[in-house]
């Protein structure tokens, strides 16, 4: 809205306000902060041994990121605004089912409480300003000095109607690897072999490395006498 000179109430909010206060706003989700996973030594983190590379003087701090400010860019600040509706008409608060907002690389990333992925995956497909129908896969990552939230799973949606793409994103502990799971809106099941994740209530779930098909019939010969 414009004020009585013509400058919009927020350009005249930020001209009045003291200049500590021009810092970008972060939304107050559950887990806004990106957490430190430690140093890491030279490329590939190995000690003890003679260096040969020439990079053994590389220190690198490992971090999990943290909450984007807004404005997020493009068309995400609409979709993370969408969603947040939905949730709140599903009855479930967003700044506790939504612990962060990432944008990095050009890319929207949503990190979600695992108790509320079957609710953000409905809203994501259903509603019509998000539509987003494929997912695509999921992808597990083992961060094992993240205490507490060592499995993470990387769900891929993609939107056909708007060409638009996400990643959802959750966390949980090795001593309970369960994420909920609806086939309607999340039909993967193969993230239990790659990382130990279970997805309660798949109705295909398997224990992993078992294999109802034979090894002859997914090689496509027959069978060795």
């Amino acid at each position: 809205m414009e004020g009585t000179d013509g400058v919009s109430e927020e350009t005249q909010d930020l001209q009045s306000a003291p200049e500590g206060d021009l810092e970008p706003k972060l939304p107050q989700y559950a887990n806004p902060r990106g957490e430190s996973l430690g140093v890491r030594d030279n490329p590939f983190g190995v000690h003890g041994t003679g260096d040969t590379s020439g990079y053994g003087l590389l220190h690198r701090e490992v971090r999990m990121p943290g909450q984007s400010p807004k404005p997020y860019g493009g068309w995400f600040d609409d979709c993370v605004d969408y969603l947040e509706e939905d949730l709140r008409g599903a009855g479930v608060d967003p700044l506790t089912a939504i612990d962060r907002v990432v944008v990095s690389h050009g890319e929207l990333t949503i990190h979600v409480a695992r108790e509320h992925l079957v609710t953000v995956a409905k809203a994501l497909r259903d509603d019509q300003d998000l539509r987003f129908e494929l997912c695509m896969g999921v992808s597990g990552v083992h961060y094992p000095h993240d205490t507490g939230q060592e499995l993470h799973a990387v769900y891929h949606f993609i939107s056909v109607t708007h060409n638009h793409n996400l990643r959802i994103e959750t966390a949980a502990p090795e001593d309970d690897p369960k994420n909920p799971f609806h086939r309607g809106y999340l039909p993967w099941k193969q993230l239990a072999r790659a990382r130990s994740v279970r997805h309660d209530g798949h109705h295909l779930y398997r224990a992993p490395g078992s294999d109802p098909v034979p090894a002859s019939r997914r090689l496509g010969r027959a069978p060795a006498a």
